[in-house]
């Protein structure tokens, strides 16, 4: 006997008190099971609990009754030793599943999902053998290692459900596929995030009565199985997320059992439509964010069944024809949008659907006019979104009828040619967001606008030519939680009735001092961008007192005056931009200890000092940018312990070396640094910037660091970087980025005092697109190993001293577009048959022992150059005396004799050899002056060119 067994007792009625009075505390106010049981009554007949015709519990269902306990080896639960069916699903369990699980050997059906479950399922699982239905889903810190999946159900051969959702299983793709294989009897299955691998085992089309399936957000990494085509009874495939490739089989479609399936989000998964059966069960088609193409069949739109359709985000085209549409009895969802459909638009074609609740055609190449009016039969549509075609805007549109749409809550007519607010929303008073930017429409923005809106909507009225408010909007107050209208021509105060949780007025023409009251006004708003205009004066103290802003940017005005150190002191804000304004003084020292900036941009001002030392406790600090003021010191080594991506410390004061760089372990997440126009001195460390993943790895990931998406706030206050813009010095001119790449990477350090040769280890940086060095001392060869740079676009390595000839290597960087390498002292030719010689003679002007197409074929006006000897018989430390004639013996002998006396002669010496250095170019195109430091003096050393 157990030692749960022995603590039981006969009276099941007893146990269940137990449970109730003693182990299980719930919440009486939500409960409506454990609240109403009562020893007055007999407990078969309590809510929640099932008996047999003897009296003993066979089922218990106290799910969603907010029970908060654990279940530990002694509960009560455990004797009941005739229960079957247990469902103790959405509570707070919590503590791991015990091991006397096993005593209720009788278990047909077990429910421990949606709780707070930890730790390793327990192996004595596998001993309920009679179980039919298992279901742990949304455990999130429960894991199956030891034992694993095939070890916990291969006892347990009568289960037909089996539900894993969330559970870290972290298997291979042929151990999770064969320990499904050992359940011939399965008929749903659910692993969704199990952290599942591939690849997909094509034996599991022998599960022949397998009719729900759902394997999505795994990183599978693997094709479709061709005999998935084989479970003839799949009703529902889910494989969105899972890194999917290859073509998806055609045969799937055709099972004609099947009614949901959703491929979406495998962005390397291809396929197309051919025809699907018209006797088939197909109600949900979803391929969003794919690689599909080729057009629509009309055989979708006949299907009998269908009612939700999205094949947004691919590459379907061909014409959208008026009677695809016109059979959809039962269409809901229609989602075409980013795709390369054509045709007239033509929204007669819906009328047939009178149960359409969403539309989105968005980004496509439809055209057409804009008539609101042919949608009237569609009563139960809530989203409708035709942005971004080529639509013209019907005059009608201003006088459709809307009023038959109660539901409509979305309605997004972005770039549909609109030039006035189409008056029929004046009769909505449902919509959560109206999107009518990058449209025509200029003046007063009515006041009845705001009328229509939900409490808590989003309104965007950006990019058009908007100049005022309705005066008597003054009388309001506007709660929403997004309001856009950046981008127009509005003048004057900032209205006082605006608030919102994300408050965008960046480019307009507001000429005035920000109120000095609006931290009160504006006490709600967590994300203010008032860029981009021309307000003046000082930066207001109020806005200090907003308690929960994480975004303020300011830049692009005429701000006077110094940075609050309020707002340094901020513990909320995490995007503060108050560059290209005129404010003074010192970067204030206030940061506080849970800082938890994550971008700091104060570059165009006039600020002096030095970087604040307080700065060291923002850990999360990703983009620095100190640009063009005039702060001086050293190299900010104290920051290195930062999660720095972006530095920029371009056009300062700074100085001294930046050694403490050799550090392996500074900044392993840098992708941008512009120390360009300052004073840092030395040589260049060989291992800097080295430790940065981005530079170093030559991955190309698909997501944006920096977006401008207006309405995804979510994403600022989970601490990354949704919006920023950024000026780059790239391919020879200033280009302003507004999204830049994860994968975009940059070095600039120009124009300083660097000396010394490059660093062969800065060629490591394989996924560095620009690299300027220009402007400083440094010498020697360029790195042949500068052909692993193969992600490198623009190359700028002017105006230093280079010498030797250019690196044929450099020839196969494909990607190069700018390239300088002008006033050096390079010799010999141009790496021919490359597109090198494709570039301008400007980018190799001032070399004068540097000749071939760009430049002349022959140096210097026609006077042939040394003819050398073949390359293997040359040295690299001097000259090999054999292949010297006479001649030019006497030549270097005479020379030598000339500038011996002016080797103790150190006032004349360095400018001296600069000129001898011209004087030998011409004469000898490929030999070359180098120095060799000896004693602490630099010493000429005449040497040969490879």
């Amino acid at each position: 006997m157990s030692a749960v067994s022995g603590l039981c007792v006969e009276d099941e009625q007893s146990l269940l008190l137990q449970l109730k009075n003693n182990e299980f505390k719930f919440h009486a106010s939500w409960s409506t099971k454990l609240v109403s049981w009562n020893q007055s009554i007999p407990h078969c007949d309590w809510n929640g609990v099932t008996c047999n015709k003897e009296g003993h519990v066979t089922g218990l269902d106290l799910s969603s009754e907010a029970i908060d306990a654990e279940l530990h080896n002694s509960s009560a639960l455990f004797c009941l030793q005739h229960l079957q069916n247990l469902d103790l699903s959405y509570n707070i369990f919590y503590s791991s599943i015990s091991p006397a699980i096993k005593n209720l050997k009788n278990l047909v059906s077990l429910n421990l999902s949606h709780n707070d479950l930890e730790g390793q399922i327990p192996m004595e699982i596998s001993q309920l053998k009679n179980l039919v239905c298992l279901n742990l889903s949304s455990s999130s810190s429960l894991n199956l290692e030891n034992p694993n999946l095939q070890q916990l159900v291969q006892n347990l051969t009568k289960i037909r459900y089996l539900y894993l959702d969330y559970i870290d299983i972290s298997a291979q793709g042929k151990d999770w596929s064969n320990a499904l294989l050992a359940i011939p009897s399965l008929e749903e299955v659910s692993m969704r995030s199990c952290n599942l691998s591939g690849p997909i085992d094509s034996s599991l089309g022998r599960l022949e009565h397998l009719s729900r399936l759902y394997l999505d957000n795994n990183h599978l990494l693997s094709p479709v199985p061709e005999s998935f085509a084989n479970l003839k009874k799949l009703t529902v495939l889910n494989l969105a997320n899972c890194n999917l490739i290859g073509d998806f089989p055609q045969k799937i479609f055709e099972i004609a059992t099947l009614s949901y399936l959703s491929l979406s989000y495998n962005f390397d998964l291809h396929g197309s439509f051919k025809s699907f059966p018209l006797n088939g069960s197909l109600q949900t088609l979803k391929v969003t964010g794919t690689n599909f193409t080729g057009p629509i069949p009309f055989s979708l739109f006949e299907l009998p069944f269908i009612e939700h359709i999205d094949l947004s985000s691919n590459h379907f085209d061909g014409e959208l024809k008026p009677n695809m549409l016109q059979v959809c009895r039962h269409l809901q969802t229609l989602d075409l949008s980013s795709n390369h459909l054509n045709g007239d638009l033509n929204l007669n074609m819906f009328q047939g659907c009178h149960r359409l609740q969403t539309l989105d055609l968005s980004s496509n190449h439809l055209n057409g006019d804009l008539n609101l009016n042919m949608l009237q039969g569609c009563q139960y549509l809530q989203r409708l979104d035709l942005s971004y075609n080529n639509l013209s805007a019907d005059a009608n549109i201003m006088d459709a009828n809307l009023s038959s749409f109660p539901n409509l809550e979305i309605l997004r007519l972005s770039s549909c040619n609109l030039r006035e607010f189409p008056m029929f929303l004046r009769n909505q008073s449902q919509i959560f967001n109206l999107d009518l930017s990058n449209n025509q429409i200029e003046g007063v923005i009515p006041h009845w606008i705001w009328k229509i809106l939900q409490v808590s909507g989003h309104l965007n009225l950006s990019l058009n030519s908007l100049t005022s408010f309705e005066t008597h909007m003054l009388n309001y107050t506007i709660n929403l939680d997004a309001i856009d209208i950046h981008s127009n021509k509005l003048n004057g105060k900032i209205p006082p009735f605006i608030t919102s949780f994300f408050l965008d007025l960046s480019s307009n023409n507001f000429n005035t001092v920000i109120p000095h009251n609006i931290g009160a006004q504006f006490h709600s708003v967590h994300f203010l961008k008032l860029s981009r205009n021309k307000f003046h004066g000082d930066i207001p103290h109020s806005l200090c007192n907003i308690p929960r802003m994480y975004l303020l940017d300011l830049s692009n005005n005429v701000l006077e005056g110094t940075i609050p150190p309020c707002l340094i002191h901020s513990e909320t804000l995490q995007i503060l931009i108050l560059g290209k304004n005129k404010l003074k003084g010192n970067i204030p020292n206030a940061f506080p200890k849970a800082c938890d900036f994550f971008i700091l941009d104060v570059q165009e001002n006039q600020l002096s000092g030095f970087i604040p030392k307080s700065m060291i406790s923002c850990t999360n600090l990703g983009v620095l940018n100190l640009g063009n003021n005039y702060i001086s010191g050293y190299f900010p080594c104290f920051l290195r312990n930062l999660s720095l991506e972006v530095l920029v410390l371009r056009k300062n004061q700074f100085q001294g070396p930046i050694g403490c760089l050799e550090n392996d372990e500074s900044w392993p997440f840098l992708q941008i640094i512009d120390l360009a126009f300052n004073k840092f001195t030395g040589f260049l460390p060989a291992k800097a910037f080295t430790a940065s993943e981005l530079m170093m790895l030559n991955i190309e990931l698909q997501h944006t660091l920096f977006s401008s998406e207006p309405y995804i706030v979510s994403s600022y206050s989970a601490g990354t970087s949704q919006y920023y813009s950024m000026t780059i010095v790239s391919k020879g001119r200033e280009m302003v980025w507004d999204k830049i790449l994860y994968s975009f990477t940059c070095i600039d350090f120009s124009s300083n005092n660097f000396e010394g040769p490059i660093p062969k280890e800065l060629m490591n940086l394989v996924d560095l697109h620009v690299l300027n060095l220009s402007n400083n001392a440094f010498s020697g060869k360029i790195p042949s190993s500068i052909g692993n740079m193969k992600q490198l676009e623009s190359l700028d390595l002017s105006n230093n001293s280079l010498t030797a000839e250019i690196p044929t290597e450099l020839a196969s960087l494909s990607f190069l577009s700018f390239l300088n390498l002008s006033f050096n002292h390079l010799v010999g030719t141009i790496p021919r048959g490359t597109q090198i010689q494709s570039f301008d003679a400007s980018s190799f002007q001032g070399n004068k022992g540097l000749y071939g197409p760009p430049l002349t074929k022959i140096p210097n006006n026609g006077r042939p150059g040394l003819m050398l000897p073949p390359l293997a018989s040359r040295n690299d430390h001097g000259i090999d005396f054999k292949f010297i004639t006479g001649m030019e013996f006497g030549v270097i002998f005479g020379l030598a004799i000339i500038i011996g006396p002016l080797f103790f002669w150190s006032k004349w010496k360095i400018r001296y050899w600069k000129y001898v250095d011209d004087v030998l170019c011409i004469i000898f195109p490929q030999l070359y002056l180098d120095y060799q430091r000896h004693e602490g003096q630099w010493h000429p050393v005449l040497r040969w060119s490879r």
